[in-house]
């Protein structure tokens, strides 16, 4: 679960990119997933939609993840529409391009985590893993001027999302573009992953939105998640839908 942004309060948390930075959390079953979100929200935003309205699945993230995938999630679709209602097929980014979307992320990830670490780094000179001293070194190259221009793209992510996902409605995407890569697998396959990811999954995070991943499928008895976004404060009614679904295979 991926709350909305700012509903659980970052207090000592280490920062990485604050405006994306949030406290999720995982749990063996979605009764318990429902009962800790229970514990740690804050009061939901007045307004916030208690109750789904419009099911809707994304076509534009289906197609950046493999054939199988849309196969094994299709029955989870189906599943889900049995509860909340035949779905509308839509463009989640609208006329832009998921690409875009994630090098949108990427601005604020390494720009942000940059500028959240950078006097440490330049104090200590830590030695850091490859894809942390790349992130970082990317970070530095991103200006100021960069991240006020992103600021104006991602104010369009937001109302294109607001107006989306607006009096309940609740949009299905893939919680990951493919099965957990094997750990020590070839360092470019996993990164082609997580290129991917970032298409399908720049959007909660971008517009502050929550999000929850439902493993209601298989691939090679490895899992994969159906993913249900809902607009800001719309968490609880997330994590009651995942308890009617009940959040395993069928």
């Amino acid at each position: 679960m991926r709350p909305t942004h700012g509903r659980i309060p970052l207090d000592g948390v280490m920062p990485f990119a604050p405006s994306l930075d949030a406290v999720g959390w995982f749990a063996r079953d979605a009764g318990l997933m429902r009962r800790i979100g229970a514990v740690l929200l804050d009061p939901q935003p007045a307004g916030a939609a208690t109750r789904p309205g419009k099911f809707m699945v994304a076509t534009d993230a289906f197609a950046v993840v493999a054939p199988e995938i849309r196969a094994a999630l299709a029955p989870a679709v189906a599943r889900t529409a049995a509860l909340l209602g035949a779905p509308e097929k839509v463009a989640m980014a609208g006329g832009a391009d998921l690409g875009e979307w994630s090098k949108l992320i990427a601005v604020y990830r390494e720009g942000e985590g940059w500028r959240s670490h950078r006097d440490w780094i330049e104090r200590s000179k830590p030695t850091l893993s490859e894809n942390g001293a790349m992130r970082m070194k990317l970070g530095a190259e991103i200006s100021d001027a960069a991240i006020t221009a992103a600021d104006r793209a991602r104010a369009a992510v937001r109302a294109r999302m607001t107006g989306l996902l607006a009096d309940g409605g609740v949009l299905a995407v893939p919680a990951a573009p493919g099965v957990p890569p094997r750990l020590g697998g070839d360092q470019e396959a996993i990164w082609q992953i997580v290129r991917k990811n970032a298409h399908i999954n720049a959007v909660s995070p971008l517009a502050g939105l929550p999000q929850i991943s439902l493993p209601l499928a298989t691939v090679d008895g490895l899992p994969i998640g159906l993913g249900l976004i809902a607009a800001p404060g719309g968490d609880e009614m997330l994590l009651a839908i995942a308890e009617e679904l009940g959040a395993t295979p069928a």
